[in-house]
């Protein structure tokens, strides 16, 4: 499709000076919950890392310098920048240690499946977990997934603990 140019600055500046704008929300409630509790794990798995969420796949991954010539490495790339991850767990050094697609509502459409099986297969090629949350995933499977992943060495404490009240109730619906 033709974007009417709008690559070009003076043209977008244009374009937004015709419109008002308003805040809307980064995440929906059941996102919000989601991220909440991934708040929690990561903080409870230490290592200094932090959750991000909706972020550009383009910032987190790029093809290796010496993969494929300059026209593939450009396409790849082209490919995975305007995607972005539901949640990133990005470690200490900034680097991407998690990748985690939440599968809310309408992500089983097909265009919304091979978007993600993009994601999914971007993360494979550099190495990086990926993590699909289904609806109704109850916190302590969430956890389970996260220090599996993140943390292999405390996969052993994964289970649900007594001080966790809402361990057994669905993050999201």
């Amino acid at each position: 499709g033709n974007n009417w140019g709008l690559a070009d600055p003076k043209i977008q500046l244009e374009a937004i000076s015709k419109v008002n704008f308003e805040r809307q929300k980064l995440l929906n409630t059941s996102e919000a919950r989601v991220f909440a509790a991934r708040e929690g794990i990561v903080a409870e798995v230490g290592g200094g890392y932090r959750v991000m969420a909706q972020t550009s796949v383009g910032e987190l991954l790029k093809p290796q310098s010496n993969s494929g010539d300059w026209k593939m490495r450009k396409d790849a790339y082209a490919s995975i920048n305007s995607k972005r991850f539901d949640f990133a767990i990005v470690d200490r050094s900034g680097l991407l240690a998690l990748a985690v697609e939440y599968q809310g509502k309408g992500h089983h459409r097909e265009k919304s499946f091979m978007r993600d099986a993009v994601k999914r297969e971007v993360c494979r090629r550099a190495g990086v977990p990926f993590l699909e949350v289904e609806p109704g995933m109850k916190p302590s499977e969430l956890r389970g997934h996260v220090m599996r992943m993140l943390a292999p060495t405390s996969a052993r404490d994964s289970g649900t603990s007594e001080l966790d009240p809402g361990a057994s109730t669905p993050i999201a619906t």
